[in-house]
């Protein structure tokens, strides 16, 4: 598996043919209550926290 063409006729692959890995679910939930906290640590009222 080169990442470079040889000069024997094997074709170069790239890491964008290669399938996506899969995500676990406990780094997104991580992620995503992170991404709350910020949210609630920028917004001080609740309708400005609703848009």
């Amino acid at each position: 598996m080169d990442l470079f063409p040889s000069f024997t006729g094997k074709q170069k692959v790239s890491p964008l043919d290669r399938p996506l890995p899969k995500v676990s679910v406990n780094a997104f939930a991580f992620l995503f209550s992170e991404l709350v906290q910020y949210c609630h640590s920028k917004v001080y009222t609740v309708p400005k926290l609703q848009k």
